[in-house]
Parts: C-alpha cells; sequence; structure tokens
C-alpha cells in the first residue's frame, strides 16, 4: 500500500519495520492498567488517524506506520487479555481461546489475499481500505459490548 501511495520499495520495507517495531510497547500500555473502556476510543481514533495519515506522502506514511503499528498491536495484545480475563473457570478460557484464536488466525491469513484481490479487481486500494475502516469500526463495537458484558457479571 505505501507504495501504491508514492512510497519507494526501499521506504516502504522500512515503513514495515517501524510498524512492526512500534507494536512492541503496546503491551506495556495494559501495564498501566487502562480501563478497557478508555482504550477502546483510543483505538478507534488510532486506527481512523493512522489510515488518514496512510494518504499523505512523506511524513503522512511515517506517522501511519507509527499509529497503526501501535494501533494494531494494542487492539491484539487487549483481544488477548478479554480472553485471559473473560471467565473464571480455566476450561471456559481456554474454550474461549481456542475459538477466537483459531477464527483470528484464518481471518489473518485471508485478509491479505482478499485485500490483494480486491485492489486487482477495482485498480485501487480504496476499496479495501473502506473494508479495513469497516473492520475496525466493528472490532471497536465488538470489544465494547464485550467489555461491557465482562464488567457487568
Amino acid at each position: 500500500m505505501y507504495q501504491a501511495f508514492g512510497a519507494s520499495t526501499a521506504e516502504a520495507g522500512t515503513l514495515l519495520s517501524v510498524f512492526q517495531l512500534v507494536g512492541i510497547p503496546a503491551a506495556l500500555v495494559l501495564t498501566y492498567r487502562w480501563h478497557f473502556q478508555r482504550l477502546l476510543p483510543l483505538i478507534l481514533l488510532g486506527y481512523l488517524v493512522g489510515l488518514t495519515c496512510l494518504l499523505w506522502r512523506g511524513w503522512g506514511h511515517w506517522l501511519s506506520a507509527i499509529i497503526l503499528g501501535f494501533t494494531c498491536s494494542l487492539v491484539f495484545t487487549l483481544a488477548l487479555n478479554l480472553i485471559a480475563t473473560s471467565s473464571r473457570q480455566v476450561t471456559v478460557v481456554a474454550q474461549r481461546s481456542a475459538i477466537a484464536q483459531s477464527c483470528g488466525y484464518l481471518l489473518a491469513a485471508v485478509g491479505p489475499l482478499l485485500l490483494g484481490q480486491l485492489n486487482h479487481i477495482f485498480a485501487s486500494w480504496q476499496p479495501g481500505l473502506l473494508l479495513i475502516g469497516g473492520l475496525m469500526i466493528l472490532t471497536v463495537s465488538i470489544g465494547y459490548a464485550l467489555v461491557t458484558t465482562t464488567h457487568q457479571q
């Protein structure tokens, strides 16, 4: 995507590395005992700002790699944390973990293929970015529902 939005091959590779490295501190954010309800709007904002920055050349690409890298790692860490704290029964947590991780990794494997096919069909990344934006909103909505349900029990 970075190359399609004007980055060179070398710069796109560097941006991918930045995306991955910036995600490392995301798990540390949860150690400060943030309430999950406060993290979800931050995650949605990170997604929206990161995708918007992706459209700007130069510093926008770097900002998107930093913001999206942190946000994507944060939502992954939050999802694992929600699974681990979803029940007091170990068997229930194990079952939920198996289902969530199986479905999640299946979607992660199909995602790049689907986005590539959308780009090929429409000769643009815009449909893929719209799909990602919709999935981001769905992710935060489901996260909010899970957090609300978990804290009411």
